[in-house]
Order: structure tokens, then C-alpha cells, then sequence
């Protein structure tokens, strides 16, 4: 159901994945002591390669963090990406505004209210009063179809660990997410193929955050070995599949109560 989300995470992964094998690659080639590099820095646009390159491990160290600040960002674009269309589907699965979860209509109001005082700032600079307000004006008069704002439910401050994770999901009216999580096939291969069960899914995504967390605010001084990178790339794939099948199932749910 969300193909055109997954297709694009997939092509972003993808690229990162060709980024490291790439960089591997030519690190090979620059720190080689041969007679073919010599040959090469014969070559005028290899030598003045040769002369603006960083060291072995600054380039890793660097890599290290363009790895994972980029796969936590398309990780994160996904799950706000998968929860606006979560949100933009609720009129349509559940008609009247009423019927929707205590908690949902409570995350709503309070999300509006605080897009109200911050409308100004420009992370909202697309929105109006008038767009913030007709939504829910029209859920609770019960005139016209109703809209859940998809900003009025992404405004968490804090990294997507599980816990948030959870909370962001629930708060838009999906439960148990986790568990959902734990027990899909991607992430169970992953765990326990890959990772030979030495760790969890909650683990994986802790590391993930705080590696991610460590390149903004220029703590690295260690580097992460080419496979950990794409390791680290296949489970952020696996994560955004297990949850597009979580979204899919309760559209499917509420599909069924509705008949």
C-alpha cells in the first residue's frame, strides 16, 4: 500500500550502500604502495587528487558520519512521510470525527493548539490559521468532512527511539507498535541472521540515534567498519518495511470494522 514510499527509501539506501562500497573502493586504490599507483600519480588528475586527500582515518571518520546522520534522516523522513498519509486516510476509514480514539482527538486539539502559537516560525511557514483551525472545526461541529493535520501530530523534539517512536504512532492512533516491529520477518532475519541474535531491534535503533547523535555534535573519534555501515543500512530498511506493513494492517482493520 505505501510502494512509492518504500521504492523511495529503498533508492535513497541504495545509494548509500553504492557511497560506502565506492569510498572503499578508492580508498584501496589511493593507499596502495604498488608500481600501478605509482603509474597513477603520473596521471595529472590523479595527482592532484593525491594532494587534497585527508588521511585514511579522517576520510573513514567522515564517512562514518555521513552514513548515519543520512540513514537516520530517511529513516525519520519515512516515519513522518507514513504517518501524514496514515492521517490524510482517517476521514475516509472513520467518517465522523467523534468515533475516532480519545487519544487521537486529544493529540489533535493540543497539536492545533500549539501549531496556533507557533505559526509564525518557519518550519510552518506553509500553513494559515485558516488551514490549521478548518480541520478540526469541522470534526467538532460535525460540518463537513473533517482533516487531521499531519503537523498537529509531528512535533516530538526528541530523536526516534523506540519509546518516541511508539508514542508518535500512538498518538496518531496506531498501538503495540513495537511489537509489530519485533516480530516482522525483515527485522527478525536481521536480528538474528545478521546480528546472530548479539543484539536487538531496540539496540540496533538506540545505536543508530546515538552514532547519528555523536556526528551532529562532533563527538567521533572512532571509525565503523564497512560492513557495520552496511549492516547498518540494511536494518533501517528493514525497519521502514516492518512499519509501512504495521500502517497497511491497520488500514486494513479499520476497513473491516467499517463494513
Amino acid at each position: 500500500m505505501f510502494d512509492e514510499l518504500l521504492k523511495t527509501v529503498s533508492l535513497k539506501i541504495s545509494t548509500v550502500r553504492s557511497m560506502i562500497k565506492t569510498n572503499d573502493r578508492l580508498r584501496k586504490i589511493v593507499f596502495q604502495d604498488s608500481s600501478d599507483i605509482k603509474q597513477l600519480k603520473e596521471h595529472p588528475e590523479f595527482a592532484a587528487l593525491i594532494e587534497v586527500i585527508c588521511s585514511k582515518r579522517e576520510w573513514q571518520i567522515y564517512e562514518r558520519c555521513a552514513v548515519v546522520t543520512r540513514l537516520y534522516a530517511i529513516y525519520e523522513r519515512f516515519v513522518e512521510d507514513l504517518i501524514s498519509d496514515w492521517l490524510q486516510l482517517m476521514p475516509d476509514l472513520v467518517p465522523r470525527y467523534s468515533d475516532l480514539g480519545e487519544k487521537i482527538q486529544n493529540t489533535h486539539r493540543e497539536g492545533i493548539g500549539r501549531l496556533l502559537i507557533d505559526i509564525k516560525k518557519n518550519r510552518f511557514q506553509h500553513l494559515s490559521v485558516e488551514k490549521v483551525v478548518q480541520g478540526l472545526s469541522c470534526g467538532i461541529t460535525n460540518t463537513g468532512k473533517y482533516e487531521l493535520l499531519p503537523d498537529a501530530f509531528l512535533l516530538h523534539e526528541q530523536n526516534l527511539r523506540k519509546e518516541v517512536l511508539e508514542t508518535v504512532l500512538r498518538n496518531a492512533g496506531i498501538d503495540e507498535a513495537w511489537k509489530w516491529v519485533i516480530n516482522h520477518k525483515e527485522i527478525k532475519y536481521f536480528v538474528e541472521e545478521i546480528r546472530s541474535s548479539q543484539n536487538t531491534a531496540e539496540g540496533e535503533l538506540k545505536q543508530l540515534v546515538d552514532y547519528r547523535n555523536k556526528a551532529a555534535h562532533g563527538f567521533v573519534n572512532e571509525i565503523l567498519g564497512i560492513q557495520e555501515l552496511l549492516d547498518l543500512a540494511d536494518f533501517v530498511e528493514a525497519l521502514c518495511k516492518s512499519l509501512a506493513d504495521l500502517v497497511t494492517y491497520n488500514i486494513i482493520l479499520r476497513q473491516i470494522e467499517g463494513w
